[in-house]
């Protein structure tokens, strides 16, 4: 707080808040297999959000109050100067090791053993979820029915060892938990998006279906979570953004290689073909214009504001023109060549585009951006901009949702037979 508000909200994303919080959508994840889900997921969710809540304040006033000012050499309150001290890099470890108290020094490799084996449930809990994701998106099609074969135990075992395999890549190129967190930040909150617009559009597209739990006030709480949610995306950075975007780009071309000739009668070899083109255009575009000329230059003086120089706005815009011609031609060629049902599909789905190079350009002239305190939508505008282009969006969302041959199959099963 002795810094303003702009640092708490940059550390929102950032710092782990949002990440800590993520564990409340599990037992959604989950729902499937619950035997009352109709009392255990509003039950599992509120309940795992309130305790997150409890415990993750509480390890806050304990951290605060353990800061060994005087061992560390710092003036009580000076926040800035303990990025400077061992306390930044593992700071109950620190707090504890500094102590006067020779109980609570050993006990800080209590803390550190603590810390190796505590995020092991979180990972096995989290390589379950995302088997089930990808069993998810299996099922509608979207990936190969190999990820809805089960083992014995009624478990999508080949999406959990993929998941595992992502998880471990996952680890090797970045350089701190950090990036880590804000990375895994973006792509799942992003996705919340949908989630915010999903459920007043099938409140009115499949008003019939019986809701056990009916959600008050849908249009106005599915609006709040999106804005919130693209809020959130948008805090995370340009520093997160410019390989974020990208990789959220780079599964578009599943679209093109399986789902549009699996399903939508699109020629195999012409969707493979714009998906590799497509795949090529986005690294090259994304390494020279992104992040040689203008990431590697701001990390060169440590992320502090870059001038607002002509040659970086001219990378930036050639990057998203580049990109965006690309996904919308490339796009347009699919649906040229698919049925009615494809063209509805695609004409659902321009929203999401529509959001992800919104965002990267409000970020890039924005203060969580390259320029910083020279970026021309200072703060607080580049929030209020934000949040006034969610509700466009959200609005964009709502007119593009239809009841579709998936949502009409699922009305039918549950009526029975």
């Amino acid at each position: 707080m002795p810094y303003g508000t702009v640092p708490i909200i940059m550390s929102i994303s950032t710092t782990g808040i949002v990440f800590s919080y993520l564990g409340f959508r599990q037992g959604l994840d989950f729902a499937g297999e619950t035997r009352n889900p109709q009392r255990d997921v509003p039950l599992g969710t509120i309940l795992g959000f309130v305790m997150g809540i409890i415990v993750y304040v509480l390890l806050q006033v304990l951290f605060i109050g353990s800061i060994p000012w005087s061992a560390l050499g710092l003036r009580p309150g000076n926040w800035t100067g303990l990025s400077a001290t061992p306390i930044s890099a593992a700071p109950f470890f620190e707090a504890a090791r500094l102590s006067s108290s020779s109980a609570l020094r050993w006990w800080s490799w209590g803390v550190m053993l603590g810390a190796i084996v505590a995020p092991i449930g979180t990972g096995l809990i989290y390589i379950g979820t995302v088997s089930r994701v990808l069993y998810g998106m299996s099922t509608n099609g979207s990936i190969p029915e190999t990820f809805m074969k089960l083992n014995r135990h009624r478990v999508p075992w080949i999406g959990l060892l993929i998941s595992w395999l992502i998880g471990a890549l996952y680890l090797l190129p970045f350089p701190s938990w950090a990036y880590i967190a804000s990375l895994t930040v973006f792509a799942t909150v992003f996705t919340y998006t949908v989630g915010g617009a999903a459920v007043p559009a099938l409140r009115k597209h499949a008003p019939e279906i019986r809701r056990p739990f009916k959600l008050w006030a849908p249009t106005v709480m599915g609006g709040i979570a999106f804005i919130a949610a693209y809020m959130i995306v948008y805090w995370a950075g340009f520093s997160t953004m410019w390989i974020a975007v990208p990789l959220v780009l780079a599964g578009l071309p599943i679209f093109y290689i399986y789902v549009a000739p699996r399903w939508y009668k699109v020629s195999r070899s012409l969707g493979a073909a714009l998906g590799v083109v497509y795949w090529v255009v986005l690294a090259v575009t994304t390494y020279f214009l992104l992040y040689r000329d203008i990431v590697l230059p701001w990390a060169s003086i440590s992320y502090g504001p870059l001038p607002l120089k002509l040659s970086y706005q001219v990378d930036f815009w050639a990057f998203v023109l580049i990109n965006l011609l690309t996904t919308v031609a490339f796009t347009l060629v699919v649906y040229s060549m698919g049925n009615e049902e494809l063209r509805k599909e695609i004409n659902s789905g321009w929203w999401v585009i529509a959001a992800l190079f919104i965002g990267i350009i409000l970020v890039f002239y924005g203060t969580l951006g390259p320029f910083g305190s020279n970026a021309p939508i200072g703060y607080p505008l580049d929030d209020v901009s934000t949040a006034v282009a969610a509700a466009v969006l959200y609005v964009f969302a709502l007119i593009s949702a239809r009841r579709t041959k998936d949502l009409e199959a699922l009305i039918q099963s549950l009526k029975g037979p």
